[in-house]
């Protein structure tokens, strides 16, 4: 290993201990129902998005809704990677710019 990678591991092994006792913390008191800081603040959001959606915060999902939105939100990715995939050849980063995906290989590429 060069003294970069080796650099590169003691920073993230630091951050991570740096992390553990705040995130320990935090995680504890959602478990326990504390009050906690960034889920009030959050909370106004998410009344507001449940509001829209018409979701009752209160009431429990079955399996076969579970299941149902749980293929719809999928369907809705897929849907979004298949849209997105022709505008990808105009970003900087593609290495054979100019080279458009095929519309066969195109869902091949988004359902893998």
């Amino acid at each position: 290993m060069t003294a970069a990678s080796l650099t590169l591991i003691a920073v993230y092994l630091a951050v991570l201990l740096v992390c553990v006792k705040p995130l320990g913390l935090y995680i504890a008191n959602v478990m326990e129902g504390q009050p906690v800081a960034p889920l009030r603040i959050g909370a106004r959001c998410e009344a507001l998005i449940y509001r829209l959606c018409r979701i009752e915060p209160s009431a429990e999902m079955g399996w076969k809704e579970y299941s149902v939105a749980l293929v719809v939100f999928n369907a809705l990715g897929a849907l979004a990677v298949y849209l997105l995939l022709p505008s990808s050849d105009s970003s900087p980063r593609t290495p054979a710019a100019g080279c458009w995906v095929r519309s066969a290989s195109r869902a091949s590429t988004c359902s893998s």
